[in-house]
């Protein structure tokens, strides 16, 4: 049975790593074109067309499977989905792509197809696709892809086709997060309060959080132990952000003067493959 989609939305991909797969034409633009014959439940008869000027495109890719969102403003506040798929564990590389059916219940060795949107799905699809270029970067990026398509709705008398093409720059480098723990850090002893201190830095724009753990052992059988988070912001074009830390032993056993094992973390999210990158430092430093 056909059914009407009230929300259309990402689908949560596993993000693995994937060799580059590229053919021979360079892909220079991004659109959506579909066009549906009389008889497909999707269009009806209808035909779309998006490119960045009247829409927003996001893609997504998991090593086999690629979804391509695509968002319209208002007043017209479409939402519609591509998802193309090779079948589990393998790469979606330049090539035709027969007997497909639903994308996301494909089994072993099986195609998967799924367009939708503008509040309508399919139960089951079936249909083919060819894949003309696909050119990934690290962390799945998308870098270049283009594919025609045919889908079957729930075995509609007519097909919908079209064509979906990703055009986006060389990917850009990791999210960087350079850090430092000075040598030197303070003691006071009258109320054992630590103070240690370093830099951070970045190379896009994020909000990052650090995680400092100061241990000293002040005797064979005690130690004072301590931790301090805090967040900050950071812009690449800023210098390296100064931090610093006052912790207060966590135990009952104050710090003194003397070597304290200092480790900080680092961490925020890459805002071009939006994965977790830490930074981690280890340092030996002189409580004076």
């Amino acid at each position: 049975m056909r059914k009407l989609l009230l929300l259309a939305g990402l689908i949560p991909l596993v993000v693995a790593a994937l060799p580059m797969a590229s053919a021979a034409a360079a892909t220079t633009t991004t659109f959506l074109n579909m066009s549906g014959e009389p008889g497909d439940f999707i269009l009806g008869g209808q035909q779309r067309a998006f490119t960045p000027d009247n829409a927003v495109f996001s893609e997504t890719y998991d090593g086999s499977l690629l979804q391509v969102n695509v968002n319209t403003p208002a007043p017209a506040f479409e939402f519609w989905t591509v998802v193309l798929a090779a079948p589990p564990g393998s790469p979606l590389v330049p090539g035709t792509y027969s007997d497909a059916v639903s994308a996301f219940i494909r089994g072993p060795g099986q195609n998967g197809i799924d367009i939708f949107g503008d509040g309508r799905g399919c139960d089951f699809t079936s249909g083919s696709f060819t894949v003309n270029e696909a050119i990934y970067g690290p962390h799945n990026y998308v870098q270049t892809f283009d594919a025609t398509f045919t889908q079957f709705c729930d075995n509609a008398s007519g097909p919908l086709t079209g064509e979906v093409s990703i055009a986006n720059p060389p990917p850009p480098p990791d999210l960087s997060l350079p850090a430092t723990v000075a040598a030197d850090g303070t003691v006071d002893r009258f109320s054992g309060r630590a103070a240690v201190n370093g830099t951070v830095g970045c190379n896009e724009p994020v909000t990052l959080f650090l995680s400092v753990t100061v241990v000293e052992v002040v005797s064979k059988t005690a130690q004072a132990v301590a931790t301090f988070g805090q967040s900050l912001a950071c812009t690449p074009d800023a210098s390296p952000i100064a931090w610093s830390a006052t912790v207060t032993s966590g135990n009952t056993v104050p710090f003194g003067h003397g070597r304290a094992a200092v480790s900080l973390d680092a961490s925020a999210t890459d805002p071009n493959f939006h994965i977790a990158v830490t930074q981690h430092v280890d340092a030996v430093v002189r409580l004076r």
